[in-house]
């Protein structure tokens, strides 16, 4: 009865998977329209066209596995021991959990997008707020065999920002670090006064990026690393938010890069002024 009522239970959350899967179909369709009247380049909108197939292949993927292996639970299980009957089920979960963690990212991009939109603007020390992701960031870089360092000049003055929305631009430069810098690496994030404001920069010693995938990293669902969304439910939209983030905040981002050197982020945050 417990392994029927599983059965049920992943039933459910795969059309409710699938339901999220044609929603997001539509919300890709009309991004695409918009953004091709707006680019009215061929290229613009042959790279949109590769995102929505990219979006749709990525999402159909977990959920035709997560089909199958429920159809097999339906149509063998009376031959089938509980272990693996358990098996399907498990294997049914993690497909289910990929796809939420799709969905998931999309709005929050969404969301990420409204409170862009509304920008609220506050004083808040950008030496805290770092040491406070640093931190986050610790236990699994220590589990891949990565050095961390926080580096800043002894005093750092209070910025301009918005608080919660710098707090995603250093997530997730700092996410993509982790990710890509192989086990015995190094990643900075570090903090300098400048003439203009505090420099943030954010570096690794990892694999790099291509110098004809440079110009096109903060493009909404480009992956340099296709496999990533395979393996974490990546929807290459973690540098498209930095960057709109940034520009939200008139602070426009740098990249330097090279393959199997690493790669370097930088952008300046004004100072607060009272």
């Amino acid at each position: 009865m417990a392994t029927i009522a599983l059965g049920i239970a992943a039933l459910i959350s795969l059309w409710t998977a699938c339901l999220f899967y044609l929603r997001l179909r539509e919300l890709t369709e009309l991004l695409s329209a918009q953004d091709m009247k707006e680019a009215h380049d061929p290229l613009k909108e042959e790279e949109v066209r590769q995102s929505i197939q990219n979006i749709s292949h990525d999402l159909r993927t977990p959920i035709t596995a997560a089909y199958g292996y429920l159809e097999t639970l339906i149509m063998k299980n009376e031959s089938l021991s509980v272990e693996e009957r358990l098996k399907y089920l498990e294997k049914t979960k993690s497909n289910i959990e990929r796809i939420k963690s799709m969905v998931s990212k999309m709005f929050d991009h969404s969301k990420q997008e409204s409170a862009i939109q509304s920008l609220r603007l506050e004083s808040f020390s950008i030496k805290e707020i770092s040491w406070e992701i640093v931190e986050s960031f610790r236990r699994t870089a220590e589990s891949k065999g990565l050095e961390l360092v926080l580096s800043t000049d002894e005093h750092i003055p209070l910025v301009s920002g918005n608080i919660e929305l710098i707090e995603r631009v250093l997530t997730n430069l700092l996410d993509n670090a982790v990710y890509y810098t192989p086990s015995g690496g190094k990643i900075e994030l570090s903090l300098a006064i400048g003439g203009d404001g505090v420099e943030v920069s954010v570096s690794d010693s990892g694999i790099g990026i291509p110098q004809e995938d440079l110009p096109h990293i903060f493009d909404r669902f480009y992956r340099v690393d296709k496999a990533r969304a395979r393996e974490t439910g990546g929807m290459g939209l973690g540098l498209t938010i930095v960057k709109e983030i940034l520009d939200a905040h008139g602070s426009p981002i740098d990249v330097t890069s090279s393959v199997g050197a690493g790669t370097s982020f930088r952008f300046i945050l004004p100072v607060f002024e009272q």
